[in-house]
Formats: structure tokens, sequence, C-alpha cells
């Protein structure tokens, strides 16, 4: 019986790592990893290569109206050359941005007649029990077409720039 004990209980184990491997990277099938999570839909974004420059961003696109809201909230991390792009209903709005459930810093890249227009840099997400209303709101200073969010000092560590010319392929 011992002899038994001996083979069947490693070999149990090697099969329970085999299961909790398995589920830890099988649960997460999206498309873009970083949009996974337990507050995430099992589903597919719709993504975009968004080029700025030399550089090329794969970026979700909020393009309704609980994917705006969600934005990037309870993501804890983004790849280097990962995104979210707004994609609004209108063009031409002024539109404003708080940092709700966030944990990782963002830069905030505001786009308009394909042009980088203003860049809010390296914004911390708030203390966990901050309250609504006392989170900070980041506005374009003018209207805008798009809001591109990426980790906070990309723009700075790619040289993205106001002024900057922005290819998004048609919507």
């Amino acid at each position: 019986m011992d002899d038994i004990k001996k083979i069947i209980v490693p070999v149990l184990g090697v099969m329970a790592l085999i299961v909790f491997v398995g589920f830890i990277y099988g649960k997460n099938d999206n498309k873009i990893p970083f949009l996974t999570g337990p507050s995430t839909n099992e589903e597919n974004y719709d993504t975009a290569n968004i080029k700025i420059g030399n550089t090329t961003i794969k970026a979700v696109l909020a393009n309704n109206e609980d994917l705006r809201k969600k934005g990037l909230g309870g993501k804890e991390r983004l790849n280097e050359d990962e995104g979210m792009l707004f994609v609004f209903d209108e063009k031409d709005v002024i539109h404003s941005f708080w940092m709700k459930d966030m944990l990782i810093a963002i830069d905030i890249l505001w786009i308009d007649d394909k042009k980088v227009v203003q860049i809010d840099k390296d914004i911390k997400p708030p203390q966990k029990d901050t309250p609504e209303t006392d989170l900070a709101r980041y506005t374009s200073k003018k209207p805008v077409d798009y809001v591109l969010e990426v980790n906070g000092g990309y723009s700075d560590k790619m040289g993205i720039k106001e002024g900057d010319t922005v290819e998004i392929p048609s919507l």
C-alpha cells in the first residue's frame, strides 16, 4: 500500500499543477489581454492600429457607451504598445475624463483633425478610497474627435508630441 501511495501522491500533485496552470492561462482568451479580468465580460473587442509618427499602438476601440464609461478602469497593466481609443458618436466636442477605478498611470492624447492637440502626461491613479466627487477631471482644451489612452510616460518615451500626425483607420 505504501508503494502505491508513493506513486499516486506525486502523480496527483502533477495533475493538480497542470489543471491549475491550464486554468490560469486558459481563462483569458480575449484578443486583447489587457482587457481581461474579473470586471470584463468575455467578448472580443474591436481594435485598430493607431500610428503616430513611427509608433504603432494596438488600441481597443471604446466605441460604445459601456466601453467608454468603463475605459481602462480596473486594468492592472497595459503592454507597452497597447492602449484604448475612445471613439465618440459626435466629432469636435470637448470631452472630460476621470480616473475612476484606475490602477495604472496613463497618458491621455487628445486628437483632432488627425493631429495630437494636447497630451496630459503620466496621470497617476487615485488613492483607493477617493470619493467620486473628489476625482480630478481631465478635459480637452478644445474640441476633439478622439482620445487615446496609453501607459503613463509612453508619449515621452516614444517622442510623441503635440502637433504629431495621427493615422486612424476608417472606423
